[in-house]
């Protein structure tokens, strides 16, 4: 498959448009975060991305980033995205529920690399260069995902701008870009037929702190915007079918043994079990390894990395099973 990073590093509109119907020809997953160089990543270009795709299956990737109301109102924005994936079933996406957003540090020749940062720093009143990213740093608008020991934590101030420097910019930052109307919108939105409009509910980088699909999840559940067998097809389910995951869902013969605990309390995991194996409970990692979803083309591929290769076919993608209608 492929994805199109249009709104970090865009590409011309025919470029862009060539891209996805050649895809689409060859029947690979296409996902594209939105922009071109005729639109941005924000509402015109979310837009531009359903026009581009042409009645071709399309995962368009994360809405709420074009619904932060950079160009509208970010209620009118948000109606806007939602009734354009209404009009366009060719179009499958997921939404998130952290306010945090995830884009990339880099300076070249004295400006931010990714066309997304140099739009978080307008958005925070900062100028689009080296100086504003050092001074977004400094006070805390730009904050560095910064590992530490087996977590990602967040740096602000000197300590993030001194690491920046150190690693030469090439590090990733996140912005507080996300508004809360946005995210519950999105996430609760349902057809006529009790559906819903955004397909999933992503992380969107669950390797940093942007991993909050329990903690927000649950806290929808109990205000009822979701039920919890809706929560659970949205973040679980649901994202399986996108993939062509079809082994996965149900508790029965024949069917990947995968499962989380989850204690409703703490709003958090308490255990997890792979193929029938726990490998985390209660705070600990007992497992090791990991597999790769992967065509039967990059079986091989996986393999030699000493991974476990997961196969799919795409044929089984609900991505790629939907076309305008």
């Amino acid at each position: 498959g492929i994805k199109l990073l249009g709104g970090h590093y865009p590409l011309t509109v025919a470029a862009t448009a060539r891209a996805i119907k050649t895809a689409a020809g060859m029947g690979a997953y296409t996902a594209f975060h939105a922009g071109t160089a005729e639109h941005g990543s924000n509402i015109e270009g979310m837009l531009e991305a359903v026009e581009l795709a042409d009645g071709n299956p399309l995962h368009l990737a994360h809405i709420n980033a074009y619904c932060r109301g950079t160009v509208r109102p970010e209620t009118e924005e948000t109606e806007l995205a939602l009734k354009a994936l209404l009009d366009n079933p060719n179009i499958s996406c997921e939404s998130y529920l952290s306010p945090l957003n995830g884009t990339s540090a880099e300076i070249i020749d004295g400006l931010p690399g990714s066309m997304v940062t140099r739009r978080c720093l307008k958005t925070g009143g900062f100028t689009e260069d080296e100086a504003g990213m050092e001074a977004a740093l400094l006070t805390g608008w730009a904050q560095v995902n910064y590992p530490q020991g087996q977590e990602m934590t967040l740096l602000t101030g000197e300590p993030a701008r001194d690491y920046w420097l150190e690693q030469k910019t090439l590090v990733s930052v996140s912005f507080a870009v996300n508004p809360v109307g946005p995210r519950v919108r999105l996430a609760t939105a349902k057809k006529a037929d009790g559906g819903f409009i955004v397909d999933a509910i992503s992380t969107d980088g669950g390797g940093i702190p942007r991993n909050v699909l329990l903690p927000a999840g649950l806290a929808l559940v109990d205000l009822g915007g979701l039920t919890l067998q809706e929560l659970v097809a949205k973040i679980s389910y649901l994202p399986a079918q996108m993939l062509g995951l079809t082994n996965k869902g149900s508790l029965a013969a024949g069917w990947d043994a995968d499962i989380t605990i989850v204690d409703r309390l703490r709003r958090s995991a308490f255990a997890t079990i792979i193929g029938g194996q726990v490998c985390y409970i209660d705070g600990k990692i007992l497992g090791r390894g990991g597999r790769i979803i992967t065509t039967a083309a990059g079986a091989d591929y996986v393999r030699s990395q000493g991974l476990e290769p997961l196969i799919v076919d795409l044929a089984d993608s609900s991505v790629l099973r939907k076309a305008r209608k």
